[in-house]
């Protein structure tokens, strides 16, 4: 199993100090995504958080809050949550904002951090990052999200890696043959590969709607991942 933790800790600092899409892994075969690309990817953000200027955001795996950063000109204030301190340390010297506060922490163990101000959230995002939880995370990680959610709020669960499209990335026999070795020997940086039947059902479980999304034109990964949008 990939330790999580120490890899994103030890990762971003293989990167370059303002190599912000490297470091939290926004890339194709390695090459940080175009500006083009990138605003597909936060303008699919926007839109799925339906996110607006009354909103507070609570954005959990925020990295290094390069996205954070970007989505907070749109809403009333935003908390990001990440367990890297390498990336918790970059957030803070390089995307930190008057309506921006950095938290160090385990959205595994969310019920359990002090995210107030404010004391619930009317937006909630994940993105690029289910994909290093189990599928019986999950409904923990709802329960928790809902503890601070508001009534009105929209959870919003982005870039999930697609079991169903699985041979879409992994498109040739060495890329293949290397996903294996990785697994083998406890190195893949890939993780979890979901069904949306999986979000669906947990969802259900914790009472709310699930909208899938697996048509994103032009959003990097759209080939092999989709998005969630949860609602009450």
């Amino acid at each position: 199993m990939m330790d999580w933790h120490k890899f994103w800790t030890d990762y971003p600092a293989t990167a370059g100090e303002t190599d912000f899409l490297i470091q939290t892994g926004h890339t194709v075969g390695g090459v940080p995504y175009s500006e083009a690309e990138f605003g597909a990817m936060l303008g699919s953000i926007r839109l799925g958080l339906d996110l607006g200027a009354i909103d507070d955001l609570l954005d959990l795996c925020c990295g290094n809050g390069v996205v954070t950063h970007c989505l907070v000109e749109h809403c009333r204030l935003a908390v990001g949550v990440d367990f890297s301190e390498t990336l918790f340390d970059i957030a803070r010297r390089h995307h930190a904002h008057a309506k921006i506060r950095y938290l160090l922490g385990d959205v595994r163990a969310l019920c359990e951090l002090d995210l107030a101000p404010p004391d619930h959230f009317s937006r909630i995002l994940m993105y690029a990052a289910l994909q290093h939880l189990h599928v019986a995370d999950l409904a923990r990680l709802l329960d928790a999200i809902l503890a601070k959610a508001t009534r009105d709020a929209v959870i919003f669960i982005g870039g999930i890696l697609d079991t169903r499209r699985k041979t879409a990335f992994l498109d040739t026999p060495e890329k293949r043959q290397a996903y294996e070795e990785y697994r083998r020997t406890g190195r893949d940086r890939l993780g979890t590969w979901w069904h949306p039947q999986h979000i669906a059902e947990a969802a259900d479980r914790a009472g709310l709607r699930c909208e899938i999304d697996d048509q994103s034109a032009g959003r990097p990964g759209a080939h092999y991942r989709f998005d969630a949008r949860l609602t009450q």
